[in-house]
């Protein structure tokens, strides 16, 4: 399942406290402060000097298991040797950022000499357990198993390799740089010079899953070109580099390009070094919030205009008077409920169907740390992405549908119908919502997930105008 990073560019700067950090609060505790806020943090000490290995492991035990790092690589590889016979000085960094792994590799490979086995073998062999090459001692830990936790935790760090102004593009050197770097690390790779621009290196960072990142900072023609299973975003600046504001329409922007990201598959990471003015904390929050709102208050709306369509409708266009403005009352707080008790099918899905998967372990996290809004919020964040939902599925429409007819025809309670009947719009909306947007294959993976045989793109349409007229039909018998 496809994540969403957010974070800044660093997190140790004096003019945050106050802003930020209290202003009592010790600077050797303002990384645990920054993770109770943030899952995610992009590194820039280790560009111009080699952390120690101990440090990491303490910043890894700080943050926990599910915090993500992203770590820009040292100016010597970059800035000095530019890519070219690094392989010891690539050695060396990897070595002190396993200090960050949250899982112990069973393998120390290179791209360059291991080719990685088909999602297909590796699910065939999912259950067979693994042996140690070098000592063939059996270990309690399957195939399927070993890729998962491999996944899951170290390959979601990333290595941001930023390259200087004056190193034109290099497809030959580029090669032969991809090749050495390890596959424990994601890679992203922040070009500053336009000649980068191009599809053969593009194509190169494709072959290897790597990124190019999109850069927003004044004068420089951001690409949004994808290369790989992940998208690694920095913002630097609008107007002025590193010290101006986003805006709350810029971000919004933002926001809808991440839920389309996230909508293909991929895994996304944003990170602000718009810090000078300490603008990055937050526009970074703000960010969150928007893609947290947007979402509750879409369904919120579509709820409330169909609540005063029914409202005129039943009552011949006049308002409510007298016993009726109980009945009134009554129906809307069953749409409200309904609206938001569909989504219940995620919650059952984070602590409960899938609960060993990163989000959901996030999620576990935030509940023990009562941060309960986050919590609220992730899920929310997330909520296109899952698949496999109890109730989010075309057999549970159906049913769902027989429902609201038995309790339209059998009772005059004004909640229970409002409820039923918001329950049905919740999903109908998801459903429209992915066709407008063009989202045919991820609305295929997880509202026809139950079925054995392909649907086409025809079949999905033909399908929604049947469940649309069926809602019709409901709300005539509501009237």
């Amino acid at each position: 399942m496809p994540n969403v990073f957010i974070g800044t560019s660093g997190f140790s700067y004096h003019h945050w406290r106050g802003n930020f950090y209290p202003q009592d609060l010790p600077q050797n505790e303002w990384f645990l402060y920054y993770t109770k806020y943030f899952d995610t943090v992009e590194i820039n000490t280790t560009f111009y000097r080699q952390i120690k290995k101990e440090t990491f492991i303490k910043w890894r035990k700080i943050a926990g298991q599910n915090f993500v790092f992203a770590l820009k690589g040292n100016r010597f590889i970059t800035h000095i040797k530019k890519l070219k016979n690094c392989q010891k000085e690539v050695e060396r960094f990897f070595e002190v950022a396993k200090g960050l792994e949250t899982q112990v590799s069973l393998f120390s490979k290179t791209r360059a000499k291991v080719s990685v086995k088909s999602k297909q073998n590796t699910h065939l062999l999912s259950e067979l357990p693994i042996r140690n090459i070098n000592t063939k001692s059996k270990l309690s830990l399957t195939t399927g198993q070993y890729f998962s936790k491999r996944m899951s935790s170290t390959s979601l760090n990333v290595v941001l390799w930023q390259l200087p102004p004056g190193m034109a593009f290099d497809k030959f050197r580029l090669k032969k740089f991809l090749a050495i770097l390890p596959e424990t690390f994601r890679h992203a790779f922040e070009f500053r010079n336009k000649s980068w621009r191009t599809e053969e290196a593009f194509s190169l960072l494709r072959k290897f899953n790597a990124v190019v990142v999109f850069q927003d900072y004044p004068d420089w023609p951001m690409t949004e070109e994808v290369t790989a299973d992940f998208v690694y975003l920095r913002f630097h600046g609008r107007t002025s580099l590193y010290s101006s504001c986003y805006t709350k329409k810029e971000l919004s922007l933002w926001a809808e390009k991440i839920k389309k990201w996230l909508g293909q598959g991929k895994d996304v990471y944003a990170y602000f070094n718009n810090d000078a003015l300490g603008y990055a904390v937050e526009n970074a929050q703000t960010l969150k919030k928007i893609m947290f709102k947007k979402e509750i208050l879409s369904h919120l709306f579509v709820t409330l205009t169909w609540l005063i369509i029914i409202t005129l409708l039943r009552w011949n266009w006049h308002l409510p008077a007298g016993r009726q403005v109980g009945d009134l009352i009554w129906l809307c707080l069953g749409g409200l409920l309904g609206t938001y008790l569909f989504d219940l099918d995620h919650f059952l899905y984070l602590l409960f169907i899938y609960p060993h998967e990163l989000t959901s372990q996030r999620f576990q996290r935030l509940l023990e740390q009562k941060r309960f809004k986050e919590a609220f919020f992730l899920v929310n964040q997330t909520a296109s992405e899952r698949i496999r939902l109890p109730f989010h599925n075309a057999l549970f429409q159906i049913i769902n549908f027989v429902l609201c007819f038995f309790v339209l025809t059998s009772t005059d309670n004004l909640f229970v119908k409002g409820l039923v009947m918001a329950m049905s719009l919740h999903l109908l909306k998801d459903e429209i919502g992915e066709i407008l947007g063009g989202q045919k294959e991820r609305l295929k993976r997880w509202l026809f997930w139950q079925l054995k045989f392909e649907i086409s793109f025809e079949g999905q349409k033909i399908y929604l105008i049947v469940m649309v007229l069926i809602f019709l039909v409901l709300n005539w018998l509501l009237i």
